[in-house]
């Protein structure tokens, strides 16, 4: 069942409390101000008494206003437009009024009226605008606390993993792609990675759709644009005695030759020159007399491995024959967006 709680949260209560305080003072400034104003002016008595007089000017305003929404008997959507021509109409037609009524018993001008009514009207709204500013910064500020993950009291240990491989592939869009393999020896299982760059980390990035990290068995395969800042990985292992450690890696630059990044496309296949997350790769069927193309995704692979197989299968796709392009998405450092590379199949018409 929903209600209110039975006690709030101190975070809450530390927020309201210092949402008012912050306002009270705000308001006490500004009347003191205002106040030492028309004194100055010899009008410090007539002020204090519509500036008292504001409050219950405030009280009939509304009551105005809801007695004549009240009395139209319009509701819904239709009710809503009534309810804002009355704040537009009645409302400043009765604040305003009695304010100048009130001024004139009092010996004020018709301008200083106004002016008053209108400063009252801004001391109103200083409480929800305060509030509104303090609660959306230090909301946002206590949730994070609250939300800060423990620290981390996994045991930090050298890494087991060797580098198998490190290469510098081209891309038809003459990007660079570094292609680091590590490989881990036998029984160590992968229980997630993270990753950090320029200040920002992803904690388990195969919880996300990440163009630039997959894990294959127990071996870790980062494919990197070279342009980004290099990352931080920290992958957390387990040895065959369940021992959960963590290891930090800082990735180089490859010192390889660049390569071309090149698909080799079998009658049934197309085998990728290394390994891709699953989830940036698809391939692309033509319809029969044109029109946009048929597209899928790649979602092939083992069980408990984030990377597409490096032998994707070609199937025939409702009778379309089979794919005619292979797409990858690459995840470029801003400014530049992410944008789709393409590889077409040879002596297929691509659409």
């Amino acid at each position: 069942m929903l209600g209110f709680p039975d006690k709030l949260p101190p975070s809450t209560l530390m927020l309201w409390g210092l949402t008012a305080l912050v306002a009270l003072v705000a308001m006490a400034l500004i009347v003191a101000y205002e106040g030492r104003h028309f004194r100055k002016l010899g009008l410090g008595s007539p002020w204090l008494k519509l500036r008292v007089a504001t409050l219950p000017i405030m009280a009939l305003t509304i009551a105005a206003m809801y007695g004549t929404f009240v009395a139209t008997g319009v509701r819904g959507m239709e009710g809503l437009a009534v309810a804002y021509l009355v704040l537009l109409t009645v409302g400043p037609l009765v604040y305003f009024g009695l304010h100048w009524l009130v001024g004139r018993m009092a010996g004020l001008s018709r301008g200083v009226s106004a002016w008053i009514a209108f400063s009252g009207l801004l001391i109103a709204g200083m409480p929800p605008a305060i509030g509104g500013v303090l609660m959306q910064t230090l909301g946002a500020h206590l949730h994070a606390m609250r939300n800060r993950p423990p620290p981390d009291t996994t045991p930090e240990a050298p890494s087991p993993y060797t580098q198998a491989a490190a290469r510098r592939l081209v891309l038809p869009d003459k990007f660079e792609l570094w292609a680091v393999h590590w490989q881990a020896p036998a029984g160590i299982r992968v229980s997630r990675v993270a990753l950090e760059t320029q200040g920002v980390r992803v904690e388990d990035v195969s919880r996300g759709d990440f163009s630039t990290l997959c894990v294959h068995g127990g071996d870790v395969h980062l494919l990197w644009p070279a342009e980004r800042p290099v990352p931080t990985l920290q992958v957390y292992w387990k040895d065959a005695s369940g021992t959960e450690r963590r290891s930090t890696w800082t990735v180089r630059a490859p010192a390889a030759a660049v390569e071309t990044f090149e698909p080799a496309w079998r009658e049934t296949e197309v085998v990728l020159p290394v390994a891709v997350p699953k989830g940036v790769l698809g391939l692309s069927w033509a319809r029969p007399g044109g029109g946009s193309p048929i597209g899928d995704t790649v979602q092939q692979s083992e069980p408990g491995s984030t990377c597409a197989p490096q032998r994707i299968a070609l199937k025939e796709k409702h009778n379309f024959g089979l794919p005619y392009e292979l797409k990858m998405r690459v995840d470029h450092a801003m400014p530049i967006a992410p944008n789709f590379v393409s590889f077409e199949r040879p002596g297929a018409a691509g659409q």
